[in-house]
C-alpha cells in the first residue's frame, strides 16, 4: 500500500531526520506478496533505513511491529504465534513492541523489546 509507505517515510522524515524526500522509494516483497498488515511497519522501516545508510541489518533478526505517527512501536495482534514462527523459521532475534512484554507468556531468549524506533535508527 503506497499510502502506508508513505506514512512511514514521512514518520522517517519527521521524527529521524532521514531526508527520503530527496529520492526515488521502492519497496519489493518477496515472491510478489502484497502486504497489508501493520506488523510489517518496523520490519520496513528497519530495511529502508539500512538501505538508506548502507549498514546492513543483523542476520536472522526478524522485526514485528506497528509504528505509530511519533516513531512508537506498536502492539499487533497474534504475536505469539508470529513468535512461534519466526522461531520455526531459525530467527536468532525476535525485535517486539515493548508494551507487549506482559501478554507474552514464557517468552524466549531471543525476544528483545523496544519501545520506539529512536534507538533503532541511532
Amino acid at each position: 500500500d503506497h499510502k502506508r509507505m508513505n506514512l512511514l517515510l514521512a514518520v522517517l522524515e519527521k521524527r529521524f531526520a532521514r531526508p527520503f524526500g530527496f529520492y526515488d522509494v521502492f519497496l519489493k516483497v518477496s515472491g510478489g506478496l502484497k502486504i497489508e498488515e501493520p506488523a510489517a511497519d518496523l520490519g520496513i522501516c528497519m530495511a529502508l533505513v539500512s538501505s538508506f545508510e548502507d549498514k546492513p541489518l543483523p542476520d536472522k533478526t526478524v522485526y514485528i511491529g506497528e509504528i505509530g505517527l511519533g516513531g512508537e512501536v506498536r502492539r499487533v495482534n497474534r504475536l505469539e504465534e508470529r513468535i512461534r514462527e519466526a522461531e520455526k523459521l531459525g530467527f536468532d532475534q525476535i525485535v517486539v513492541p515493548a508494551m507487549s512484554r506482559s501478554s507474552l507468556s514464557g517468552s524466549s531468549k531471543k525476544i528483545r523489546f523496544i519501545e520506539n524506533l529512536k534507538g533503532q535508527l541511532n
